[in-house]
C-alpha cells in the first residue's frame, strides 16, 4: 500500500525505469523528457494565470493544481531515468542541490536586506525614521 510515508525512490522503481530505458532507448526517451518538461511548463503557466492563493487549500478540487502535480510526477520519473542511464551518483546530485540552495539562500538574504533598506526598517516592524 502506498501512503505519504513511502519514499519517492521506492515509488519510482529503478528496475522498472531501467526496463523502460532498455525497451525504448535513450534517444526516444530524450524526446519524451523534452515533451514532459514542456507540459510542466504549460501547467505552471496555467496555474500562475488561473489559481489564486485562496485555491491552494483545496488542490484536489482544482484542475490546474492537479494537472501540475501530474506533470511534476512525469518530470520526476524522467529525472530518475536520466540519473540511472548516465549513472549519476546521488552524492553528486546532492552536492549540486546543496550548492544551489545555499546560493539561493545568500541571494534571498541580500534581497531581504535590500528591501528593508529601501523601506528604512530592520524587517521586524521597527522603523529607523
Amino acid at each position: 500500500m502506498i501512503n505519504q510515508e513511502t519514499p519517492l525512490r521506492i515509488l519510482l522503481d529503478d528496475k522498472h525505469q531501467l526496463k523502460v530505458l532498455d525497451c525504448y532507448g535513450i534517444e526516444h526517451q530524450s524526446l519524451i523528457y523534452m515533451e514532459e518538461l514542456s507540459e510542466l511548463q504549460k501547467a505552471i503557466s496555467k496555474a500562475a494565470r488561473y489559481v489564486s492563493i485562496y485555491d491552494i487549500d483545496r488542490p484536489s478540487h482544482d484542475p490546474y493544481l492537479r494537472n501540475m502535480a501530474e506533470e511534476i510526477a512525469d518530470v520526476l520519473i524522467c529525472i530518475r531515468q536520466l540519473e540511472l542511464y548516465y549513472c549519476l551518483p546521488d552524492d553528486m546530485i546532492q552536492y549540486f542541490v546543496h550548492k544551489k540552495v545555499e546560493r539561493n539562500r545568500a541571494r534571498l538574504e541580500e534581497k531581504i536586506e535590500e528591501i528593508f533598506a529601501e523601506r528604512g526598517d530592520s524587517g521586524f516592524g521597527n522603523t529607523t525614521k
